[in-house]
């Protein structure tokens, strides 16, 4: 509709801030975000690396460590749930089987 962009370029431009694309949300699209350290990243987005669930592989290397740290952080949920990490594309890929999880382990406690 009219009033969403409305209201982003009038009503709240003394509010807004561009912010490094490299940095925050790094999609890995263009040649300066490509080089990017991935110590220097706040977070990424995998269209164009795809999804680690895919289980492509990868032909930069700062995809891959997005794609490492993924599983990673997969690997960290699914043994706080009490469950055996499932592994990384052994033969396709197989989601976490929510029905195994304990019903006293959570993520978080508010």
């Amino acid at each position: 509709g009219v009033l969403t962009p409305y209201y982003y370029l009038f009503e709240q431009m003394e509010y807004q801030q561009e912010v490094e694309r490299c940095k925050y949300n790094n999609m890995v699209e263009i040649d300066r975000c490509k080089t990017w350290l991935y110590e220097n990243v706040t977070s990424n987005h995998f269209t164009v690396c795809q999804k680690p669930f895919h289980c492509r592989s990868t032909r930069n290397d700062l995809c891959q460590q997005f794609t490492d740290a993924w599983w990673a952080r997969s690997d960290e949920v699914e043994r706080a749930l009490g469950l055996e990490p499932r592994g990384r594309c052994r033969s396709g890929y197989a989601g976490i089987d929510w029905s195994k999880v304990p019903s006293d382990k959570v993520l978080y406690k508010l």
